[in-house]
């Protein structure tokens, strides 16, 4: 299953209206129950985004891994009992972890898997796409 964050975070927001390569904003909302204008704060300040920019991959990895003491890099994924060294797809990832919340970052977009759901401002346009790296968040 999958929920587009952007229809559910924009609301009333005029941050969000005026925003654009937000995908951080909106996985940061989604993975800690925040607004859409508190998760811009957290992601401006934590991860160093500028407003109408993308964050870069680098200063979020940096900032999941200093923020949150538990997170975790998943590279591989199992299948029927095996450890593969690939890529998981993001529909397959979810349907392997059906509890947790885990920070997703593909290519040039990022999205969060909580409780096998997928929240993505881009809707299901990503459920194809391989996993670059996912973050466990405790």
């Amino acid at each position: 299953m999958t929920i587009n964050s952007a229809a559910m975070l924009k609301g009333d927001s005029l941050i969000a209206k005026n925003e654009a390569g937000d995908c951080v904003v909106y996985a940061t909302a989604s993975a800690f129950d925040l607004t859409y204008d508190q998760a811009h704060q957290v992601v401006r300040e934590k991860y160093g985004r500028k407003d109408r920019k993308g964050t870069p991959t680098f200063s979020l990895l940096k900032g999941l891994r200093k923020e949150h003491q538990e997170v975790k890099a998943i590279n591989t994924y199992t299948v029927k009992g095996k450890k593969i060294g690939r890529a998981a797809k993001v529909y397959s990832f979810a349907k392997a972890n059906p509890q947790g919340t885990y920070f997703i970052v593909i290519s040039r977009h990022a999205l969060v898997i909580k409780d096998g759901v997928v929240y993505d401002n881009r809707g299901e346009l990503s459920n194809k796409c391989r996993i670059k790296w996912a973050f466990k968040i405790k």
